[in-house]
């Protein structure tokens, strides 16, 4: 058990960051294009257009996002490189003078 807190606590720290896409923006992008909530005709078409323009964008939207999520991750799993062996070693030393000190409680 000593030896897996520390890399439970260095998982722990790690978070996934959340996903924050404006769908709202992107569906009054395509509300804008018609005067009405219903389309006849040749604004069938021309929905079906916008709709894969749209759709298109919020890929492209996307993919930035998850871009930015991926590089958030690895900024962290870099930071918990750097600090995952000085405080694994701390966190040895603390457990080891703890059971030192809960020792020398228990001879008395």
């Amino acid at each position: 058990m000593i030896g897996i807190l520390p890399l439970n606590n260095a998982v722990e720290r790690i978070t996934i960051p959340a996903i924050h896409l404006d769908l709202e923006h992107h569906i009054n992008t395509i509300r804008q294009q018609f005067t009405s909530n219903e389309v006849q005709g040749d604004e069938i078409n021309a929905l079906r257009n916008e709709q894969a323009r749209v759709v298109g964008l919020l890929l492209n939207d996307i993919a930035t996002e998850l871009n930015r999520c991926k590089n958030k991750i690895l900024s962290q799993l870099e930071e918990e490189e750097l600090k995952f062996i000085p405080n694994l070693t701390k966190d040895l030393i603390n457990k080891v003078a703890q059971l030192k000190k809960d020792l020398e409680n228990s001879k008395q």
